[in-house]
This record gives structure tokens, C-alpha cells and sequence, in this order.
């Protein structure tokens, strides 16, 4: 009887364990729920609140801005078929009208954005760019003409809120100089080579970058080089080109992730182009057809916003170098918009 009542309370104390564990479990699983519920509303509202944010700060021309950052992180991508969005957690929101140029990932304590017009040589639209402390943008320079004239134009327009170094090529190079530039702490970098052949075959950074994420760029007049590190620790980088326009594109180059982001949104801002270009027509043609400023012999050319709105559309679907054309038909039709302001004539913008 004593083995028998021995073994009834171990079969007892067995019991309770086995179903305090299931209903520990059960609670459990509740309260999991209702984090992740919890969490993807928060989630929800950031979103929401960040879409807002960057509508706000897409049309504030020339204004930088520093807002706090959710603990989670934003993440910024383009997809091959161009659907661009940004997302905190599991919770997407598509870029829609924005024009946004950010890197893969922004995390820390806040996030800058900050807007430039694209003119053409008309405001067609603005850019949005965004960043934050702990991404570090080092501009490598050398004394060539080219090269002094887009850094002058950097240090001209880029806000103090961007964390930006101007150094030289031998600054990088570890290779010739032990006091080579080093990481301190920052999360990604980016070197930007204003018109130089970054070299990556024989160049050598120095080795607290090995744990960095890192990605270059080489910037011309004309084009830009996107490059991608093989893999974390490699000093091998893979190249994409692009091709830019005006003061907002070659900014655009400057912060966007890659080359994927960068052509999905100049096709974008190529399409609201179009679109001004065909606005800014019709009211040349109101123009063109009034008595008035036909007696006063007011020289409305509608060649070349033709021309713009032409290539304009062409872009929209396919950037390549031709989109290079918009600077001479832009220098065009800001010498004949000059001409009107010199005849008393209403000019078109």
C-alpha cells in the first residue's frame, strides 16, 4: 500500500507539472500575441507618422530637418520593378510621389532629411534625402579642376546635419600612409571620389572598416559609378553607372544606396517633368495666341520645351546618357525665358 500511495503522489505532482505547463504555456502564448499586436500597431503608427513626416519635408524647398528615430530602424529599398518603399519592422509604405534617396538602413537616435529642387532649369520637383550621425560620408579630392569644382559645389549646398569629411586619395590609402583615415564608431560609410579613379584594386583601407558597411561612389560631371563591396570583409567592389542632372541629381548620386534607387527615382522625377514641361506649353500657347504680345513681338519658341518634354518622357521609362541633353535644352530655355524678362514680355516661369 506504501509503493502504491508512493506512486499515486508522484503521478500527482506529475500531473500538476504537465498542466501547469500547458497553462503557463498558454499565458505565454497570450502574452507573445499580445506583443507582436503591441508591436505592429506601434509599428503602424510610426509608419504612418514617418509618411507624413516625409510628405511634409518633400515639399519644404531647401530645409533640413533632424527628427527622432524609432528604436527599430527605417529601412529604404527599390525593388527591380522600381516599387520603392520604406519600412519599420514589418510594416512597408510605398515612396509613392516622394522622391526619396536614402541608404539601405538608418538606425540610432534620430534621422535627418533634407530637400533640394531639381530645376530644369524650372523647379520640375524636389528631392528628398535622408541620413543620420552614425552614417559618414567622406568626399576624396584631388587638385584637378574638375575635381575643386564638384567639391566646391558640395561644400556650397550640403547642410551641416550631414556628417561630411573632404579628404585626399593618399588619406585612404593605407597602403602609403600609416595615418590612414580609420572608422570611429560609425555604423556605414560611404567614399564619394569627386572625379578621381577610386582604384579599388590597389587600394587598401584600413582594417577598422572591415566590420563596416561599406559603399562608394566615383562622381564626374556627367556620370556616376555606383560601387558595392563583394561582401563585408572584401576590398573587392562591384560597379554600377548612372547618369545625372543639375545640382539635385548630383546629390541624389551622393546619398542614394545604389544604382537601383538612384535610376528608380530620376525616372520618377523625369515623369513629373514631363508633366511641368507640358503645363509650362499650354501656357506659352495662351500666350502665343494673345493679340497684345504678338504686337509687342514676344519671342515664345515652344522648340524647346518641346524638346524637354520629349526627353522628359523618354527618361521616364528608360534613363541612360541621353537625359545628359536636358542641360543644353535647360540652358536654351533659360537664355529665351531672359529674353522675355528683357521685353517686358510674360516670361514662363
Amino acid at each position: 500500500m506504501a509503493v502504491r500511495g508512493q506512486l499515486e503522489i508522484q503521478f500527482n505532482w506529475i500531473f500538476i507539472l504537465v498542466a501547469g505547463a500547458v497553462i503557463l504555456g498558454f499565458f505565454f502564448s497570450i502574452i507573445v500575441k499580445q506583443q507582436n499586436v503591441s508591436e505592429q500597431k506601434l509599428a503602424i503608427s510610426l509608419v504612418n507618422e514617418l509618411d507624413a513626416i516625409t510628405t511634409g519635408a518633400s515639399v519644404a524647398k531647401g530645409a533640413a530637418q533632424r527628427l527622432d528615430l524609432p528604436k527599430a530602424g527605417i529601412d529604404f529599398a527599390c525593388s527591380s520593378e522600381c516599387t520603392c518603399s520604406f519600412s519599420i519592422g514589418k510594416v512597408s509604405r510605398d515612396f509613392k510621389d516622394k522622391l526619396l534617396f536614402a541608404p539601405k538602413r538608418i538606425e540610432g537616435d534620430d534621422i535627418v532629411f533634407w530637400t533640394l529642387d531639381w530645376k530644369i532649369p524650372f523647379r520640375a520637383t524636389n528631392f528628398l534625402f535622408a541620413t543620420n550621425e552614425r552614417i559618414k560620408y567622406f568626399f576624396v579630392t584631388d587638385d584637378s579642376q574638375e575635381s575643386q569644382q564638384l567639391k566646391a559645389k558640395v561644400q556650397a549646398l550640403i547642410p551641416e546635419q550631414v556628417n561630411a569629411d573632404f579628404i585626399t586619395l593618399a588619406d585612404v590609402d593605407c597602403n602609403t600612409n600609416p595615418e590612414c583615415v580609420r572608422n570611429e564608431n560609425y555604423v556605414q560609410v560611404k567614399l564619394v571620389f569627386l572625379n578621381i579613379d577610386p582604384n579599388f584594386g590597389g587600394l587598401q583601407l584600413h582594417e577598422s572598416f572591415s566590420d563596416t558597411t561599406i559603399s562608394a561612389a566615383l562622381i564626374t560631371p556627367d556620370y556616376v559609378n555606383f560601387y558595392k563591396r563583394k561582401n563585408l570583409r572584401s576590398q573587392e567592389f562591384d560597379a554600377a553607372r548612372a547618369y545625372y542632372v543639375g545640382d539635385a541629381g548630383l546629390f541624389a548620386s551622393i546619398f542614394a544606396e545604389d544604382e537601383q534607387m538612384f535610376r528608380c527615382n530620376l525616372q520618377e522625377a523625369s515623369r513629373k517633368l514631363g508633366y511641368v514641361s507640358k503645363v509650362l506649353a499650354d501656357r506659352m500657347e495662351v500666350f502665343r495666341g494673345d493679340a497684345e504680345l504678338i504686337a509687342q513681338g514676344c519671342p515664345y519658341n515652344p522648340g524647346t520645351l518641346d524638346a524637354i518634354r520629349t526627353l522628359a518622357v523618354s527618361q521616364a521609362s528608360a534613363l541612360n546618357a541621353d537625359v545628359l541633353v536636358l542641360r543644353d535644352h535647360a540652358s536654351t530655355l533659360n537664355i529665351e525665358n531672359e529674353a522675355l524678362l528683357r521685353q517686358s514680355c510674360p516670361t514662363l516661369y
